[in-house]
Order: C-alpha cells, then structure tokens, then sequence
C-alpha cells in the first residue's frame, strides 16, 4: 500500500504526532509511507488538522482512499489502538530531536476553553517513560494536559529523577496540584523549563505559591502561558506579566511569560478564522498587544526596565498603550519624547523623525469631554481608520482618529 501523509497546519511546525504513528505502523506492515505529493497517487491520504482556524486542505488528492482526523476537523476519535500503541516515526521529522510523548492522557478539569475533556476525558495512564524516550536522544517533550494530577505520573515522575535526560512538560502544570512533595520530585529531575499554568488572575496567590516553591527546591528556569480574550479584563493580563517580572526579581529565577489569545472551539463562527473578541476587550486593544508582542518575539522576560518600556510602568499605562495608535506603539522611542528621556542612558542613538506625537495625542484624547471620548473610542475599538470606514462629523473626534491614519511606512521614511 502506497500512503500520503498531510499535515494541514504545515508540516514543518510542531511535529503532528499522530501522522508520526500512523507512519511507524503502515512502515511495519511494509507500507510505503511519504508525505503527500500532488504529482503522486496514492492508496491511502491521511489529513490531520490541529486547529480549527487553519483553512481546509483544498488540493486535489489523487487517493483511491482519503481519511481526516484531529481536533481542528472537530473529530474527537482516536487512532486505533494498535497504531496508538506503535512508537513514533521520527524518521518524517529529521528536525525533531526530542522525544514526544504521554505519559497520561485526560484531565481532572472541565475548563471552557480546553478541548481535552471532550476529546480525551478523565485522567489515566498512557505510557510509561521508558517507552517514549529515544535511543538517540537525551530529552523528552511530554504532551500531558495534568500530570500532577495523576499517581501514575507521579510515578514516572519519580522513576526519571536522576537520569540524564532533559525534560519539558510542554502543556504546563496545574499550580493548584502542587505540593512540597511533589515540587521535590520535580527538582530531582533535569526539568527546563518549569511550566506552570497562569490562566486566571483570581488564581494568583495559588500560582505565586507555586512559583515560590519551585524557587524553594532550586528550580530557576520557568515559563508559562498566559489565556487573555477570554472572561479576564485587560487590566488582568497586564497584573499577570507584572506579578511575573516581580517574581524575577524577588527570588532570581527566569520566567519567560507567553500571552496567548482565547478562541472559542465549539462555536462555528470560528471555526475558520480566528476574529473572536472577548466581552471585556475589543479590536484595537488585542492588536495592540500583538503589536508589543511583535517587538518582544511574543515572550516577556526578566527585567523590569524591558517589561515598562513594552507595557507600561503600571496599569494606566498600560491601558494608555491599549488605546495608542499602532505606529506609536511600534515606534515608541521615534514618538514618545517622554520614554526617550526616560532611557536616555540606553537608547542613545536619535533618528530624524523623533517627535513628541504620542504624548501630543494623549493629551487632546484624555481632555476629550465624556461624549466625544465616548464616540472616539467606539471608533478606535474597531481599529478601522480608512476613508469609510466609519462616519464621523465631530472636528475634536476627528483630529484624534487623525493619529490612527500614521502608518509604519511614515515612521520610515
């Protein structure tokens, strides 16, 4: 049997490991496994799709037999448990050098946002971690949704303390489960990072626990996701990454924070794109913090002067960020005379176009009277500034929307 292998959200993303199984197993039935050609035919194509934002494979597959999976089609099954028993074929993806794998698969949680309940369902052993390492590599990426709360990860957990092998439990562990004991356990293994789960700012005393703990058993390297755009306030994802750069600070560990958008996964709407804004935000202020992402590589670190030139040296800066123009948040330095002076000592380069327009359009925004800035910020949430784009007649109004109309281009010339 000749068979096709089509990873639809791109095959050189993260390795997709059900396409890595299904070709180990067809490759010991003697199978001639290969990704897709479009020149080729084929008796069997296997599309997988993780996301369900990711457009639809519309090629023509020459195939006599053509067989989609993964969340991102809303297929909740599994692989047959003969190909989920079959180690995987690294062999597709020569440029993954960890070993991938779970030791459990399921949750104990029932998170709105997560896909893993309906799709895995209660907690429960998958393999031991013996049986995912590779010969010919010493690290482990672990794909476990909630380890900590499984006594059989806990178990492997403590048979690999001691052992060269480096590992990351990539999906983050849940700050509520932690525990001295089982912190000690995860510090007797080459744990880098430390993954803890921020999802909620109401979960902070619990999460700053955690944190201190692993600080306690003389873990230093850390990361986590932060959800924003779902029911959090903008307000809350900017006192996560502060609580964050604090912790840096405070116990000389490194926690790189990674902000990541919410998108619904049952409702059709957005199915295909990926347009959904939370009830607490709008348009403007998820791209502006895309935008500060951008000039960041999507990650906060330590330091605190890096952290306040992004986002602000409190939460009213920040939420001055939020409603800035997108070029004045990308071009800070050309635009704020006041962050200039600020940094002077580490920003000591000057460019032609250094001016003083994001403090000039502050000042008429915030002297805007209740109805006008009312009208101004019903505009600028839908971040749309082109001619037509909205209709406004107020002279005041206008001129603050001028701002808007600043492109990255005219910062460069």
């Amino acid at each position: 049997m000749k068979v096709g292998l089509v990873a639809v959200d791109g095959h050189n993303n993260f390795p997709n490991l059900a396409l890595m199984r299904l070709s180990a197993w067809h490759r010991s039935q003697g199978d001639q496994v290969e990704w897709w050609s479009g020149f080729e035919h084929y008796d069997r194509v296997y599309q997988s799709k993780v996301f369900t934002f990711t457009p639809d494979f519309n090629s023509v597959v020459n195939s006599d037999e053509i067989i989609t999976g993964g969340t991102g089609y809303r297929n909740y099954g599994t692989l047959p448990p003969e190909v989920e028993a079959t180690p995987p074929d690294y062999g597709i993806y020569p440029q993954c050098k960890k070993a991938i794998g779970f030791l459990t698969r399921g949750c104990i949680r029932r998170c709105e946002y997560c896909v893993v309940p309906r799709k895995e369902g209660d907690i429960r052993p998958a393999e031991t971690w013996e049986e995912i390492r590779r010969p010919d590599s010493r690290e482990i990426l672990f794909l476990d949704n909630n380890v900590l709360a499984s006594d059989f990860g806990l178990e492997q957990i403590d048979r690999m303390g001691g052992k060269p092998t480096w590992v990351d439990f990539n999906q983050g562990l849940d700050a509520r489960l932690v525990t001295s004991a089982k912190m000690e356990k995860l510090s007797e293994i080459n744990i880098r990072p430390l993954r803890i789960a921020f999802d909620h700012y109401e979960q902070r005393d619990i999460y700053i626990e955690a944190v201190r703990k692993a600080a306690e058993y003389h873990i230093t390297d850390l990361s986590n996701y932060l959800l924003y755009n779902f029911e959090d306030r903008p307000e809350e994802l900017y006192y996560r990454m502060r609580i964050n750069v604090d912790l840096c600070e405070e116990l000389g560990v490194t926690i790189y924070s990674f902000p990541m958008k919410y998108h619904p996964i049952s409702d059709p709407k957005y199915f295909r794109n990926r347009d959904y804004i939370g009830k607490h935000w709008n348009r403007k202020f998820i791209r502006s913090v895309q935008a500060v992402l951008n000039s960041t590589k999507g990650k906060i670190g330590r330091g605190v002067d890096f952290f306040e030139e992004a986002f602000g040296r409190d939460v009213d800066e920040f939420k001055k960020i939020l409603w800035m123009p997108e070029t004045f948040i990308v071009y800070r330095r050309v635009y704020d005379a006041d962050l200039r002076e600020r940094l002077a000592d580490r920003y000591t380069g000057r460019t032609t176009h250094d001016c003083d327009l994001a403090n000039e359009w502050w000042e008429k925004f915030s002297r805007l009277p209740p109805e006008k800035a009312e009208k101004a910020k019903e505009i600028i949430a839908l971040n749309k500034f082109k001619d037509g784009d909205f209709v406004c007649n107020d002279q005041d109004v206008l001129d603050i929307l001028s701002y808007y109309r600043i492109t990255r281009d005219d910062a460069e010339r």
